[in-house]
């Protein structure tokens, strides 16, 4: 079973347009998620509301105001917000340690005699 990644022309299809294609299609395989979550570049209102018409529960980071600001109030947003928000900091706490350790900036036992 191959891994098939979708080609879009890069004029004239947007990322949530080529996002509900890809739900589209998983629907097809009967696979239904029943949230889906995406950066602000997905806050607008054909993909939130591709999504909730398909019953899927939008769970799109939101700036200023837009479509979908019922979902904020839902218990699934919150709690989606809250894992979003440990794994940004387990990446930003990991990206300077990677760099350290390439660079070999770790702190020596000279340092401290």
């Amino acid at each position: 079973m191959g891994l098939t990644t979708p080609l879009t022309p890069s004029v004239g299809v947007t990322e949530s347009e080529a996002a509900l294609a890809l739900v589209a299609r998983q629907r097809r395989k009967r696979l239904r998620p029943k949230s889906i979550g995406a950066d602000k570049g997905y806050h607008n209102s054909r993909f939130v509301d591709g999504l909730l018409a398909q019953r899927i529960a939008p769970h799109v980071a939101h700036y200023g105001t837009g479509p979908g600001w019922s979902t904020i109030e839902s218990p699934g947003y919150h709690a989606s917000q809250i894992v979003r928000k440990r794994i940004e900091q387990f990446f930003g706490w990991a990206r300077p340690s990677a760099v350290c350790a390439k660079l070999g900036c770790g702190v020596s036992s000279e340092i401290n005699n």
